[in-house]
């Protein structure tokens, strides 16, 4: 049984964390003045955050699902109907 290479681990966890403070870097995504600690939530000021999405994305996909039905049981209509 061959052994497992911690090495090689380790250096892809570097690489990984590397990739990840690059990738969110303040220096590419955000002016001189401003780092990530400023755009927090408080008292007076509101920014989005991405767990803000758990209700719209369900939302638009049933929404598609609802208009993927609507097309398929309806699309006789408009040939019975000689119209489109």
């Amino acid at each position: 049984m061959p052994m497992l290479n911690i090495r090689r681990y380790i250096n892809m966890a570097d690489l990984y964390f590397w990739a990840k403070d690059w990738f969110w870097s303040e220096y590419f995504w955000l002016p001189p003045t401003t780092s990530w600690a400023d755009l927090q939530r408080n008292g007076t000021t509101f920014y989005p955050n991405a767990s803000d999405m758990f209700i719209p994305i369900p939302m638009a996909f049933g929404l598609f699902v609802i208009r993927l039905l609507w097309e398929r049981y309806t699309s006789w209509l408009s040939i019975w109907l000689n119209c489109c």
